[in-house]
């Protein structure tokens, strides 16, 4: 059998990781936005408000 418990719980892992590194990419985006934002008040999103 190719699905072995082995190869399933390593590739498990790695979807963890991939999860795990696409949450902490999203987070750190988020973070970058906002210190763009408070630190450029000509920026074009506060403008709009």
């Amino acid at each position: 059998m190719p699905l072995s418990p082995r190869w399933r719980s390593s590739a498990d892992k790695a979807l963890h990781r991939i999860i795990i590194y696409m949450i902490i990419m999203y987070y750190l985006h988020w973070v970058i936005l906002d210190t763009n934002l408070h630190t450029c008040p000509q920026a074009p999103l506060m403008q709009l408000n």
